[in-house]
């Protein structure tokens, strides 16, 4: 009898950690955070690449940026969501890395890219979208060279 109840509570324990894992695997998935950081998938069609990229939603992190990274996986990027659409300038002050800056409009279409290298001196390059976007890009530099990823042509699609 005692070997059944230690069986049955061993048997309870597990399944309240399982389900405390399951639990906080879904906040974390539902939320689309880690590590405090919102994350979002962009997918370019008709080429098929696919992005993981950080959110920069606010004012604060818009103005932050890549700034000081010295690395970015070879599919991660940094996704810029404006409140509205309107034309705006990039640099590449503090940024480490060569970045591709893709323009994306209120209805998904790329719009622009720049290859844009890091600033050396002042005054930094300005890097201009051309006309109002919604969303801005940043990717590895060359990257969307290497997949064919085209002004006009292509389009994303962005799941938070």
């Amino acid at each position: 009898m005692a070997r059944i109840k230690t069986a049955l509570f061993a048997a309870a324990v597990f399944a309240v950690l399982i389900f405390a894992v399951i639990f906080i695997l879904a906040q974390k998935q539902g939320s689309g955070s880690a590590l405090g950081k919102d994350y979002a998938v962009v997918t370019f069609s008709p080429e098929s690449l696919v992005i993981r990229a950080e959110i920069a939603g606010t004012d604060e992190e818009r103005a932050q940026g890549l700034m000081f990274r010295t690395s970015l996986g070879k599919n991660d990027g940094m996704l810029f969501i404006y409140p509205s659409a309107s034309a705006v300038n990039f640099w590449m002050k503090n940024t480490l890395i060569p970045l591709d800056i893709v323009f994306i409009s209120e209805d998904f279409t790329v719009v622009k890219i720049h290859h844009a290298v890091p600033c050396q001196a002042d005054p930094c390059p300005l890097y201009n979208s051309g006309q109002p976007i919604k969303y801005v890009l940043e990717v590895n530099g060359n990257l969307t060279t290497a997949y064919g990823i085209q002004e006009g042509e292509s389009r994303v699609e962005i799941i938070r």
